[in-house]
């Protein structure tokens, strides 16, 4: 484990992105992706509207127009000279009007259109039908087109009114509309940004706490996570302790264990160095030689044991109780199949031991091995768990049972309860070490069946 680097990156190696630089590049891309697809919205919405406007102002001319004109006593239609819009009165002006009759023949123009070459009919080849109108955006304008009949007592009129307005003001609105849109949207998207940068790094900083404090474990400093951290990261920081735990006990277990090993081993090295010392006869000095070398070949073979247990890791995968239970009990009904023992299980198929599977296989094998030696026959098996996870396992036989007396010592390595029986004293004695290594409790006493109960707590 390295060192946390105070870059705010949380970086795991030189290659790979840290959660601050992914959030904040995946926060950026959304970012400018919603503010891009609002301004398109915001443009074509204002475009439409503007649009709307446009051709509606040409409509209101249209309408001013046909107030104004009228048919003299020739029949001819007529507009005064000075009318409502002044742009149509000024030449150039960018508003221009023309009214043709029925075989498209001008009967009137405004005189904005002198200099000019204003065919609205090259825009607007068709003419729209009586009462109805025609729009078209050519390069330059946008061309609106009225039909109109004027009846009298002696004949029927029809005319054609044609409005056109310069563009270059829509396009000039538009393009000042498009620069505040993109200013102001851009403005925003960056300041959001800077906003969304303070936010993760404070949001991360929890993350760059515990890896400084995973630093400071490893230059032993402080010995656990107690930081005060938020709460979707308190899980992990439990079974990061509990994990640093689970090792220190493991490594303190091997520690133990080797100075364990050496101290139990000076005794028989001090037996055989005094029997050659003596200068003992053959047969004696083989006899001890036998006697020490077995006595050593247990206590390593114990210390090596108790070394391995695992005890309570936050790693480890659960294990079917039920499973293992039933496997070992057939290995031993085959050993034992000269008794005719009788088995009765009481485990939920579903309950599961949250520990190393060699740790409860090692429980259930010097247990139930222990109750089909001593047992007449009939053994029962109980469990009592809690959410399906194993609080108390219960080992019943109908066996001689323990008495008080031994049942103070038949933990102790080294103890058996009857000389007779083949053993070497050290299942007892490890199966506590590993309930003890669990935070658990073992416990013996008299069971209904007549034999020994022996209660196994976990925490």
């Amino acid at each position: 484990m390295k060192h946390a680097q105070e870059t705010g990156t949380l970086a795991q190696g030189s290659g790979t992105l840290s959660l601050h630089a992914r959030l904040l590049i995946s926060a950026t891309i959304v970012l400018f992706a919603f503010f891009g697809l609002t301004g398109l919205a915001l443009n074509n919405a204002f475009y439409a509207s503007a649009e709307t406007a446009f051709k509606e102002a040409l409509q209101s001319h249209i309408y001013t127009l046909l107030a104004a004109a009228e048919l003299d006593e020739n029949n001819n239609l007529q507009l005064p000279e000075e009318l409502p819009a002044p742009q149509l009165s000024l030449p150039g002006s960018g508003l221009y009007a023309m009214v043709v009759d029925d075989k498209n023949k001008m009967v009137w123009r405004s005189r904005s259109t002198l200099g000019t070459k204003f065919k609205p009919q090259v825009d607007l080849p068709e003419v729209p039908a009586i009462g109805k109108r025609k729009y078209k955006f050519s390069k330059e304008m946008l061309v609106m087109a009225f039909t109109t009949s004027w009846e009298t007592d002696t004949s029927q009129n029809t005319y054609t009114f044609y409005v056109a307005e310069s563009l270059q003001p829509f396009k000039n609105q538009l393009q000042e509309f498009q620069k505040d849109l993109w200013f102001w949207l851009g403005g925003a998207a960056i300041l959001l940004l800077a906003v969304q940068g303070t936010i993760l790094r404070w949001s991360l900083n929890p993350l760059r706490q515990v890896a400084r404090d995973l630093a400071d474990i490893e230059a032993g400093r402080v010995k656990n996570l107690a930081g005060d951290y938020p709460v979707e990261l308190r899980s992990l920081t439990n079974n990061l302790n509990q994990l640093i735990a689970s090792a220190r006990a493991n490594l303190l277990r091997y520690r133990n264990s080797l100075g364990d090993v050496a101290h139990s081993l000076k005794t028989p090295l001090a037996v055989l160095r005094a029997a050659i010392e003596n200068k003992n006869d053959r047969d004696s000095l083989h006899e001890i030689a036998q006697d020490q070398v077995n006595r050593m070949a247990n206590i390593v073979d114990y210390q090596l044991q108790r070394a391995a247990t695992s005890g309570r890791t936050t790693l480890t995968t659960p294990v079917k109780l039920l499973e293992k239970t039933s496997q070992i009990i057939n290995a031993l009904k085959k050993v034992h199949q000269q008794k005719n023992i009788t088995t009765e299980i009481k485990i939920n198929k579903n309950e599961i031991f949250t520990g190393d599977e060699g740790d409860l296989l090692e429980i259930l094998g010097n247990l139930l091995e222990n109750s089909f030696k001593w047992c007449q026959s009939k053994i029962v098996i109980t469990s009592v768990s809690k959410n399906e996870k194993l609080c108390e396992l219960i080992i019943e036989d109908d066996g001689p049972g323990i008495s008080k007396e031994s049942a103070s010592e038949i933990f102790n390595r080294g103890h058996r309860a009857d000389e007779s029986i083949e053993g070497q004293g050290l299942g007892l004695s490890l199966v506590q070490d590993i309930v003890h290594a669990y935070d658990g409790s073992i416990s013996v006493d008299k069971s209904p069946l007549g034999g020994a109960r022996i209660s196994i707590r976990f925490v």
